[in-house]
Formats: C-alpha cells, structure tokens, sequence
C-alpha cells in the first residue's frame, strides 16, 4: 500500500498560506489615531508624590517594585486618591474604560485634577 497525498493538497496549503500572510497585513482600527510623544515629568521629586515615591525608593535600595490590589474596589480608591493628590501631570493609561458609574467618576477626577 503506498500513500498518496491528494494532488490538490500543495495548492491549498500554499492557499492557506497567502490568506494567512494576507490577514497580517492590515492594522487594526485606530491604529492611524495621531500620537504626541511622551515625555517624563522634569523634577518628579519636586512634588507631594515623587517626595513619597522618592523615599520609598530610597528604603529599598533604589529598587523599583509594585502592589497587588485584591479588589475592584481597592483599586479604583487609590486611582482616585492619586488624581485628587497630582500637583502636576497625569499619566493614565487604560485599555478598556467604560460609560458606567465607574468610568464616569474617574473621567471626573481626570479631569478635575
């Protein structure tokens, strides 16, 4: 018994192919949206949070580090503290921020800080 691959099997593995590589080749919307470059804060250390953030800092040796956050809630007190305590810029990046209760009160503290 020999095996024998249908002779259609290379044209539409090459099809595949092309419509795989084809698939890659568009971005993905709002990926043309306009950008602003970025730049860091000059003298961070200068206000209330960077003096705090400058001293922890110091504690452990220059190390950076992070907390987790058990909960929803948790969470969004301390994004909240810190807009109502930002002397000078905010920098908030989100993937997903939705029109409810809760998108809705931290767009207000944006833009209240």
């Amino acid at each position: 018994m020999t095996d024998r691959a249908t002779p259609h099997a290379p044209t539409a593995l090459i099809a595949l192919l092309v419509l795989a590589l084809a698939a890659c080749t568009t971005l993905p919307p709002g990926a043309d949206y306009p950008r602003e470059a970025s730049q860091a804060l000059q003298d961070p250390g200068q206000t209330k949070l960077g003096k705090l953030a400058a001293g922890w800092s110091a504690h452990h040796g220059g190390q950076s580090g992070f907390r987790l956050l058990p909960g929803g809630t948790d969470s969004f007190s301390l994004r909240a503290e810190m807009a109502d305590a930002a002397e000078r810029t905010i920098d908030a990046q989100y993937f997903i921020l939705h029109g409810d209760d809760t998108g809705r009160l931290f767009i207000s503290r944006l833009l209240a800080a």
